[in-house]
């Protein structure tokens, strides 16, 4: 008898209407939370928790407010709104009271998502547009073990049952995405105060550094090292622009010889004489040669090498000289004498 007597009342109900749709959370997918043998209990509650965590986010206040202003922001605006408003609630509001809520959820709904004024607190009540009434017709829950949540809303208008759950959707997924850029602005705020802070603090202690090294007058061997290099640089290309010259002078005293040894031949005397100063001309030349490449190779800050280099030029020039005035007996010999200086 019961049960029959409660068939017949729920007979008489009005029906209600279901809508609801299904969304990814990517907790599973994109968190790499998969079960393992060894804490397959710990990540079961991480899981957990962060099932939890979106559930709560989702039925929270911030959310259903800003479904509760789309709510009434349609019913104020359409010529078929949902639903009527309940006469004693409205009753609480005066006819101002009434007039200046309507128009603001009219004007800029945008504007009343996160800050609801009491008077359109007052009004979504009167439409059961509260967050009492929509949390009672909202349904949040995760679809067994899956990566789902199903968010469904109950009411017998099929209409606003379908339209409760679309515009829901829109404003969390929006809520959502203006949280987690305003978690990255912060985070990447915070990081940029940390750099500037690590920043200053080593540029003062790069100065310190460098007024400790002026202080006590010590090198910088980097700055040293730089320097000793291009010096390297210098010397090595001094070096390459002295052996660009050898052929040209080696070749110069080719000549010298050849004439020197053409002007000996004019007398028996002056060729005995030629042969002595020629022994000693090879021997000087030899070591002018010598000196001249330890010089070229990285002698020439070697003050010592270089007046040794001068000294054998000197002394090879003499020889020269010295050969030359072996044949002085006559007016073409001195003549000749003095073509040989010329061509040293």
């Amino acid at each position: 008898m019961a049960a029959a007597l409660t068939w017949y009342l729920v007979g008489l109900l009005p029906p209600e209407y279901r809508c609801s749709t299904k969304i990814s959370t990517g907790i599973l997918e994109f968190k790499g939370m998969v079960f393992d043998q060894d804490n397959s209990y710990i990540q079961e509650f991480l899981i957990e928790s962060r099932f939890n965590e979106l559930q709560d986010f989702m039925q929270s206040r911030r959310v259903l407010q800003r479904l509760s202003t789309r709510l009434l922001h349609h019913d104020l605006q359409s010529e078929r709104p949902f639903r009527e408003p309940e006469p004693d609630e409205l009753q609480k509001l005066t006819s101002a009271e009434l007039q200046l809520a309507s128009r603001a959820v009219r004007a800029s709904p945008d504007s009343l998502l996160a800050t609801p004024s009491r008077l359109q607190l007052q009004l979504a009540k009167a439409y059961r547009y509260d967050y009492r009434s929509l949390r009672k017709q909202l349904e949040i829950n995760r679809v067994g073990e899956s990566d789902l949540m199903e968010i469904a809303f109950r009411d017998k208008n099929p209409e606003l049952a379908h339209f409760a759950v679309q515009v829901y959707l829109e404003e969390f997924i929006q809520l959502f995405l203006d949280d987690l850029s305003r978690d990255e602005r912060a985070s990447l705020e915070f990081h940029s105060r940390q750099v500037a802070a690590k920043k200053a603090e080593l540029d003062a202690k790069i100065e310190e550094i460098d007024a400790y090294r002026k202080a006590n007058r010590l090198v910088d061997l980097s700055t040293q090292l730089e320097s000793l290099l291009g010096q390297i640089q210098d010397y090595e290309n001094e070096l390459e622009r002295e052996r660009q010259k050898l052929p040209a002078l080696e070749a110069t005293i080719r000549k010298l010889d050849q004439k020197i040894y053409a002007y000996n031949r004019l007398s028996g005397e002056a060729y005995a004489n030629h042969l002595f100063g020629s022994e000693k001309y090879l021997q000087l030349k030899e070591d002018y040669n010598r000196l001249l490449n330890r010089y070229l190779e990285g002698g020439s800050s070697d003050k010592g090498l270089e007046r040794r280099l001068r000294k054998v030029k000197a002394e090879l020039d003499a020889a020269v000289l010295q050969v030359a005035n072996a044949s002085l007996g006559s007016e073409r010999e001195r003549l000749q004498s003095e073509q040989v200086r010329d061509w040293v």
